[in-house]
């Protein structure tokens, strides 16, 4: 569940780093 939650937070920063 913690990695999860982490995977999160990495899909959010890879996404305004695409934008």
């Amino acid at each position: 569940m913690e990695k999860e939650a982490r995977i999160n937070v990495f899909q959010g920063v890879e996404a305004l780093l695409k934008a």
